[in-house]
């Protein structure tokens, strides 16, 4: 009978293992780094909507993370942001790329 209880007991530690190491890996899957580069990468398209300046150097980092990083509209902005900071600086055929 104690058998049958410690049995039963260490069936639901083993549960809550399995469940405690499926989201310590969610959570290592998921850094602050995406946040803030949201962040920055929302910024750049404010300045873009109200017709401000900005350059190929500060939209350059967005793309290479969000290649990796982003979805697919993510990386879709990013690749228009850095398109349009290339006509400001009236190169167009990078623009075109």
């Amino acid at each position: 009978m104690v058998f049958r209880s410690l049995n039963r007991t260490f069936a639901g530690m083993k549960r809550y293992s399995y469940l405690f190491i499926f989201i310590l890996f969610l959570s290592s899957c998921f850094d602050g780094k995406y946040d803030s580069m949201r962040t920055g990468l929302d910024s750049l398209n404010m300045l873009n909507k109200a017709d401000r300046a900005f350059f190929v150097e500060d939209v350059e980092p967005f793309v290479t993370y969000f290649n990796d990083h982003g979805t697919p509209n993510d990386q879709m902005l990013t690749y228009y942001l850095l398109g349009r900071a290339y006509h400001e600086q009236h190169e167009a055929p990078m623009a075109l790329k």
